[in-house]
């Protein structure tokens, strides 16, 4: 819901009902939301257009190597 109005990268007072007392910025919620569809619908990642593929592929790796 937080995204239906967009999300500003450059923002630093973000806050999510569903994670208390902490505060987001832009650049987080992306990431975020970037992984949530990594994970449930990754055929959708390209229509996302945000640049996180290499990172996510990083982390991926890091947690597969544990």
């Amino acid at each position: 819901m937080k995204g239906m109005y967009g999300i500003h990268p450059d923002r630093k007072d973000y806050t999510l009902p569903s994670i208390p007392s902490k505060t987001f910025t832009g650049y987080h919620l992306l990431a975020y939301y970037y992984v949530s569809w990594a994970i449930a619908e990754p055929q959708f990642l390209p229509e996302l257009q945000l640049p996180f593929d290499k990172e996510y592929s990083v982390a991926k790796q890091l947690q597969e190597g544990k």
